[in-house]
C-alpha cells in the first residue's frame, strides 16, 4: 500500500472521519486522503511511481502543445495582416 492501512478510519474529538496516522500525512484534509485512496488504493508503490511519472510527462506534453498552438495562432494572425 502507498499510504499505510488505507481502510482504517477513526473519529477525532470533532467527530470528523480522519485516516489513521493523520500526523504522517501532514496538513492534508480528509477529502484529499480519500481522493488519494480512490486513485492509488489498489496499487503498490512501484505502480504509483509509474503513474506519477506518466502524469508529469503528460502535463509537460500538454504545455508543449499549448505553446505550439499559441505560436501557430500568432503566426496565422501575422500572416493575415501582411496580405
Amino acid at each position: 500500500m502507498v499510504f499505510g492501512d488505507l481502510n482504517s478510519v477513526h473519529l477525532n474529538n470533532d467527530f470528523i472521519a480522519r485516516p489513521e496516522g493523520r500526523s504522517t500525512l501532514g496538513d492534508k484534509s480528509p477529502s484529499t486522503f480519500y481522493a488519494w485512496k480512490a486513485k492509488y488504493g489498489g496499487m503498490d508503490v512501484s505502480q504509483a511511481c509509474k503513474v506519477k511519472v506518466l502524469e508529469d510527462e503528460n502535463a509537460r506534453l500538454k504545455r508543449l502543445l499549448a505553446d505550439a498552438m499559441l505560436d501557430n495562432a500568432v503566426l496565422k494572425e501575422v500572416a493575415a495582416k501582411n496580405w
